[in-house]
């Protein structure tokens, strides 16, 4: 992006040059008038002309410094002081604008006589007196001809430089009154592109820039528009705009839907240098669709999509090699935001996630914002699961663990081998992926689900069976169906919690409840291997599992119950915190002892630290116990005096 603070001249320095020269061309034109008109000329009604005298009077302040000799200035006294502001506007944000928009010196000359006004109500009054008609204190297209600083130009110049697709009014720099006859028509600077160019950084601008990144481009020219791009439409956008040096601004048809406002920030991304991306605007129901048609030519690219009204016979396709985890990465080193890595958040437009990733935002927020649309989609039907925990809390075996890593080495490295290395086209491969964590309950099934999720980067969602589970026919598959839509364009975990219940096996048919509760394990089978994204389901009851559904499984873990190295790990996670624990606990004993699930043994800490707060002690021995043999009769497990020792009679008086 063009640094302004390049410009050698002011803007605004620059104006007020232009304008003293434009005074001493207004008291050319004023005294040509004068003269034919003749001196014996009144209108007679004051307040609504200029005399001649108070024209000369004004001009004489607004001429400034230049000093010009006789009644006034020749017109080549005006040709030489106006070649002599020529560089300088060169060298200043005008001449960008020229240059940025293809200005030609006659479109030049109608910016710096449609700001005199703007400026000073004085250029306005004389304009009226030229004009012939007080109440018309603007410029128009006649004056427009009749002031032109750069030369005589005629009549039909000035109408092409008028015209609605020229750049004066097709980036909004004039706003222009059609009147008939066209040459009377009323011409005024737009106010906010007068700010830009005299502020540039006043103004805010609701598009996003994104410098050239560093990435290995093609020679691809940047193309007018893009039209159902077998990918993402982003990438040859991109590439060409890296191998160009030029920054790309793009602007979101979500944010707009005021036509000033869209051309508004269309004209500062050019003025700054950017070539322009339009997305999102080729919706037929879009408020601004029939603008942005218009619009289509240098500078500006649009993407097109399917429900575009416009004519897509004579719109060119494109492509491009530039892998989307090259352009994901580049993108999180150019804002400053390597955290999380997103190059596998697949799903998402990498125009989004540039979206998400503006003013370097926590990990967190970067994909609520990517995934925003599928949290609402999803309401009722699944819930966000919210896990601080990382993979060193999980206390599971180590073989359980290692396969848990591997799979979080998979699911990272699946953009690129599938996509960049095009091996999915190859072996019939999509992004889908499926994992399967069985075991007994209690395990760490669902601390492992958010432990992956974390560790992607991707927000998990449980589904929730209540919700998508129904008695009537067909009204399951449609739940479901929600579930997947919902998450198909979104970068989350779908997490299948108790999944026998709506993945179980298929059984033989023998009455309408078999075969459509049949076709529902069918179309769940059909429906997770379309889905992008990554499911994650777990069960208590593998067996129960339907065998096709088995078969397309990319990964089963087990989570068996854990082993005395195991439960010795989870119970002394009590010494963790700040909770008073009598040095006299045996931890390896307990351990040893009682056969306990992960789950099983956090509800007897708890249970321990709550009796403790009651009973206002330490967490000891004796509560610990109390606790235990609560947990193994809640659940119809025996209390042997075997196994509980000394402890058993005193458990016994509780009960």
């Amino acid at each position: 992006m063009k640094d302004l603070a390049e410009h050698s001249v002011d803007a605004g320095a620059w104006l007020s040059q232009a304008l003293q020269v434009l005074s001493l061309r207004m008291k050319h034109e004023v005294a040509i008038t004068r003269a034919l008109r003749g001196d014996d000329r009144n209108e007679g009604f004051l307040g609504l002309f200029v005399s001649d005298s108070e024209a000369e009077t004004l001009l004489d302040t607004l001429s400034g410094r230049i000093e010009v000799e006789g009644t006034f200035a020749t017109a080549e006294q005006i040709a030489r002081a106006w070649d002599q502001l020529q560089s300088a506007r060169d060298a200043s944000l005008w001449g960008d604008c020229g240059a940025a928009l293809g200005l030609s010196p006659f479109e030049l000359d109608v910016l710096v006589l449609a700001a005199a006004p703007a400026i000073d109500p004085r250029f306005g009054r004389v304009y009226g007196y030229l004009n012939d008609d007080m109440s018309r204190r603007a410029l128009t297209p006649a004056l427009s001809q009749r002031l032109s600083l750069s030369g005589d130009v005629d009549a039909l110049t000035v109408r092409r430089a008028l015209h609605p697709k020229a750049p004066l009014r097709r980036f909004g720099l004039i706003d222009f009154e059609v009147r008939k006859p066209f040459i009377e028509s009323v011409l005024t600077l737009n106010e906010g592109f007068l700010d830009d160019l005299i502020d540039p950084d006043s103004s805010p601008f609701n598009g996003l820039v994104v410098p050239p990144l560093p990435l290995a481009t093609s020679a691809t020219p940047l193309p007018p528009v893009i039209a159902d791009h077998p990918g993402d439409p982003a990438l040859p956008l991109l590439s060409a705009a890296a191998q160009d040096g030029r920054a790309l601004a793009v602007l979101r048809g979500s944010d707009y839907t005021c036509r000033a406002a869209l051309i508004a920030d269309i004209r500062r991304a050019v003025l700054k240098g950017c070539h322009v991306c339009l997305d999102g605007f080729s919706e037929a129901q879009h408020p601004l669709c029939d603008t942005v048609e218009a619009l289509i030519g240098p500078h500006l690219t649009v993407i097109q999509h399917r429900l575009s009204p416009w004519n897509t016979d004579v719109i060119p396709q494109k492509s491009s090699e530039l892998p989307k985890s090259d352009a994901i990465e580049a993108l999180q080193q150019v804002f400053g935001a390597p955290e999380p890595d997103l190059r596998n958040a697949t799903s998402s437009r990498v125009f989004d996630i540039a979206f998400a990733l503006r003013d370097a935002p926590p990990a967190s927020t970067v994909m609520a914002r990517l995934n925003a649309d599928c949290v609402h989609s999803m309401a009722g039907l699944a819930t966000p699961v919210l896990s601080t925990f990382e993979m060193k809390d999980l206390i599971v075996r180590q073989a359980t663990k290692s396969a848990l890593n591997q799979m979080i080495s998979w699911r990272k490295q699946a953009g690129r081998i599938l996509d960049d290395w095009k091996l999915g086209g190859t072996f019939g491969k999509t992004r889908s992926g499926t994992a399967l964590f069985k075991g007994p309950p209690g395990t760490g099934k669902t601390m492992a689900a958010g432990i992956v999720g974390q560790t992607l980067g991707l927000p998990l969602f449980r589904v929730n069976l209540a919700g998508v589970v129904s008695k009537y026919i067909g009204e399951t598959q449609r739940n479901l169906d929600r579930v997947f839509s919902a998450a198909e364009d979104a970068d989350v975990i779908l997490f299948f919690d108790e999944a026998d219940a709506i993945f179980g096996q298929r059984s033989e048919v023998s009455d309408a409840r078999d075969r459509y509760a049949n076709l529902e394990t069918s179309f769940l089978l059909q429906r997770m291997e379309a889905f992008s994204g990554l499911s994650i389901l777990a069960t208590n009851l593998h067996q129960n599992m339907d065998d096709a559904f088995l078969r397309r499984i990319d990964w089963v873990i087990d989570f068996p119950a854990p082993g005395p190295t195991e439960r010795l790990a989870l119970w002394e996670r009590l010494k963790n915190g700040a909770a008073p624990v009598d040095t006299s606990v045996d931890f390896a004993l307990l351990a040893e002892t009682f056969d306990l699930t992960g789950g099983e043994i956090r509800n007897c800490a708890l249970a321990a630290a709550h009796r403790a707060v009651q009973a206002g002690s330490e967490i000891t021995t004796p509560l610990l116990y109390s606790a235990i043999a609560a947990e193994l009769r809640k659940q119809g497990k025996p209390v042997r005096k075997s196994v509980f020792g000394d402890h058993y009679a005193t458990l016994r008086g509780t009960w």
